[in-house]
C-alpha cells in the first residue's frame, strides 16, 4: 500500500501540471533578470549575524540576545522598496528612510550609493527568485544575511 502512494501521489501532481499548460489563460511574462526581480517592495523575513571574531559568553549571550531582538523588529518594521529608476528606500524597524540609488553589477551583485550616510558599498545575492532574496553583507567583523520577501 505505502508502494502505492509513492506512485499515486506523482502522478497526481503530474496530472495537476499538464493540465496548467493546456489553460487557455495566457501565462504572466516571468520576471527574468535580477534588476527585474528586485524592482519592488520587500519586507524582512528572516536576519542573522554570524560573528567572526572571538567573544566571551556572557559577551556571546548579549549579543545573541541583541540579534534577536532586532531581528523581531526588522520582520515587524522594516520596508525596502527598489524603484526602476535605480532609486531605493530602506527603512530598518521603522525608525527612518535611508534612500540612495543602486544598480546590478556584472557579477550580479546590488551595488549601492547611500545618500544619508554617503557610501557606496555591495552586497552579495545568495539567493534570488521572484518571491524571496538571500542577501549577504560582509565586514571583517560579521556577516549578516537578510531575507527579504515580496510585499
Amino acid at each position: 500500500m505505502q508502494y502505492l502512494k509513492l506512485i499515486i501521489i506523482p502522478f497526481f501532481v503530474f496530472l495537476m501540471a499538464c493540465k496548467g499548460q493546456n489553460s487557455t489563460q495566457p501565462l504572466k511574462e516571468e520576471k527574468t533578470t535580477v534588476e527585474e526581480i528586485l524592482i519592488g517592495d520587500w519586507r524582512i523575513s528572516d536576519f542573522q549575524i554570524e560573528l567572526l571574531i572571538p567573544l566571551s559568553p556572557t559577551q556571546q549571550r548579549g549579543f545573541d540576545d541583541a540579534v534577536q531582538t532586532n531581528a523581531r523588529l526588522y520582520r515587524e518594521k522594516s520596508h525596502f522598496s527598489f524603484t526602476e529608476d535605480h532609486r531605493y528606500i530602506m527603512d530598518f524597524k521603522g525608525e527612518g528612510a535611508d534612500s540612495g540609488t543602486w544598480e546590478i553589477t556584472k557579477d550580479n551583485q546590488l551595488a549601492y550609493y547611500t545618500e544619508v550616510y554617503k557610501w557606496y558599498d555591495t552586497i552579495t545575492f545568495n539567493n534570488i527568485s521572484k518571491d524571496e532574496l538571500v542577501l549577504e553583507m560582509k565586514n571583517p567583523d560579521q556577516i549578516a544575511t537578510v531575507t527579504l520577501q515580496r510585499k
